[in-house]
């Protein structure tokens, strides 16, 4: 809708190091993968072109990220009930080397939690369409979008 370039922080890390992300994980472990996730990120940021970008669940639990993410961005957090979140994680199966089980999920989840609720522009996207969900988040930015 912006016209952006979008990019998926997973995919670039998986695209620079020829790796899938539980891959990653089982090669270099968490700490392996955070450092890629922070250099992809930190990298793209200092591109300083304009850009939307999907971060994965753990991206902004690092202190630098998050910094640089709120000096260079806006974040939008998005996220959905349990139940709605459980649904989506059961499509997923295999892509979450933190959470393997259904069970390790709803754990990371709670530890995650406060974390993910002192983050901004939270929009629960549990009975929202794509759609509907890019054009909350354009509203709550102060984006304008005009379907021709």
């Amino acid at each position: 809708m912006l016209e952006y370039t979008f990019y998926d922080l997973d995919s670039l890390i998986e695209k620079k190091s020829s790796s899938s992300i539980p891959d990653i994980f089982s090669q270099s472990g968490e700490e392996g993968f955070r450092k890629l996730e922070s250099d992809q990120l930190h990298s793209l940021i200092s591109s300083k072109h304009r850009f939307v970008l999907a971060l994965g669940g753990g991206c902004l639990l690092s202190e630098s990220n998050l910094q640089a993410v709120r000096q260079n961005g806006i974040i939008v957090t998005l996220t959905a009930s349990t139940e709605v979140l459980i649904e989506r994680f059961i499509l997923q199966k295999g892509n979450r080397p933190l959470a393997v089980t259904e069970e390790a999920f709803i754990e990371l989840l709670k530890k995650r939690k406060e974390h993910y609720g002192l983050l901004p522009n939270i929009i629960d996207t549990s009975e929202l369409t794509p759609e509907q969900t890019a054009l909350e988040v354009l509203k709550r930015t102060g984006f304008s979008y005009f379907k021709e």
